[in-house]
């Protein structure tokens, strides 16, 4: 277990092999210095790897979670935020209309 070490060498580990992983994507740090130790935002993304002899390997991102404090908030799909927007925009058309 010697690729639990660092976190490095962990996620070297990880990318030797396929399947379901958990990876952080952001750390407080790669904010910048403007993120204060107790204000860092993680991102965590959660995805599925494959492998292909002769190609890259193939990455399908499952989620995106945002880490801040003890909260964990999953990140909305562009789907569900066009869709939330055409909704707010057609009600917002009809209510006009319909004055």
């Amino acid at each position: 277990m010697q690729f639990l070490e660092t976190r490095d060498r962990f996620e070297a580990q990880l990318r030797t092999m396929q399947g379901l992983e958990c990876l952080v994507h952001l750390s407080p740090k790669d904010f910048g210095p403007e993120a204060t130790i107790g204000q860092g935002v993680w991102v965590i993304r959660k995805q599925n790897r494959r492998k292909r002899a002769g190609y890259a390997d193939e990455i399908t991102i499952l989620g995106t979670y945002f880490v801040v404090g003890d909260h964990i908030y999953m990140a909305p799909s562009v789907a569900n935020v066009l869709q939330a927007r055409i909704v707010r925009d057609t009600l917002a058309y009809m209510l006009i209309k319909s004055c």
